[in-house]
């Protein structure tokens, strides 16, 4: 594998269809050949598992090449929840039997908040009998309303009162919504909930200009692996709306979620399942609906799901 990673020092791993094609476990093992492994897009809304002897790590914000103590890189594609992601820290450092790895965090991630998350209760009820079935991590909303110039981003919590100022105007613009769906908290009140977190932290020094740092990264030679989450089926340009992520989770969306030039990415991995599956809302093009002949199936044909003659020929 090594001599045939050599052609591709900046590598992307993506997955085909709607997600839990294994991506964790792919980086994992191909995070021994690279230097640095980059989140590009999503929230605390994916979800990766890698098993490490009987260690389990789980990830939604850092990438998973923090288990082989890789530099950890989120880039301004990433949609950044301050709490999961000093819990998730937390959780998996202990864990770890060398060295921490160094991990950086772009200044304009949009930065999630409460009122994020009310407004998405607001959404969903609003649909009615036609949910999105989202994740309920207020990943929509956030990247919605960073696309429309509205909402902190993660260089805010360098100064609280340009903080608070933010998420002032983002209270005003969605309290007509929101309103009567819980306890609302006072723009001042998340602006030092947020400063707290930041302060019991080493934050402030992990926040930097990815895009400068992975450019200068690229001149220098180090190798670059960049961690899909989703998959091509959830990306909301390429799949199946509206039933779809907030973020472009296909190949290209890898040079708008770094700021890297599109030739700077040297090749893609596509993972897949031979028996794709789907999670949550939405259709599935080409989908089995009928679970009893499904299950009819697996119990008259046991060995195409072993290893075997039969299955590999059946493969062909």
């Amino acid at each position: 594998m090594k001599d045939f990673l050599k052609e591709y020092p900046r590598l992307g791993v993506i997955g085909t269809y709607w997600g839990d094609e294994g991506k964790g476990k792919a980086i994992d093992v191909l995070a021994e050949y690279y230097d640095i492994v980059v989140r590009f897009c999503g929230g605390n809304n994916a979800g990766h598992s890698v098993e490490v002897g009987n260690k389990e790590f789980k990830f939604h914000l850092l990438p998973s090449g923090f288990v082989r103590s890789k530099t950890c890189v989120l880039s301004p594609g990433v949609l950044f929840n301050l709490q999961a992601f000093l819990d998730e820290i937390s959780d998996n450092s202990p864990k770890i039997s060398g060295q921490l790895p160094e991990i950086w965090v772009d200044e304009r991630c949009p930065l999630w908040t409460p009122y994020h998350k009310l407004f998405e209760t607001y959404l969903e009820k609003s649909r009615e009998e036609n949910p999105i079935g989202t994740t309920g991590r207020a990943i929509g909303p956030l990247k919605g309303f960073h696309d429309m110039r509205e909402g902190p981003i993660v260089g805010h919590l360098r100064n609280e009162k340009e903080l608070t100022n933010t998420l002032e105007r983002l209270y005003s613009i969605m309290s007509p919504c929101i309103w009567g769906l819980g306890n609302i908290p006072k723009p001042s009140d998340v602006a030092r909930d947020l400063i707290n977190l930041v302060q019991k932290s080493d934050l402030l020094n992990i926040i930097i200009d990815t895009g400068a740092y992975l450019s200068e990264a690229i001149d220098c030679g180090k190798r670059i692996l960049f961690e899909g989450t989703q998959a091509t089926g959830l990306s909301i340009e390429a799949g199946t709306w509206p039933y779809v992520t907030s973020t472009s989770s296909i190949a290209a969306g890898i040079p708008i979620g770094t700021l890297l030039a599109p030739g700077d990415i040297s090749g893609t991995i596509l993972t897949m399942k031979l028996f794709p599956t789907r999670v949550g809302e939405g259709y599935m093009p080409g989908e089995l609906s009928n679970r009893k002949a499904i299950q009819n199936f697996v119990e008259k044909h046991p060995e195409l799901f072993q290893e075997g003659n039969a299955r590999e020929k059946f493969l062909e």
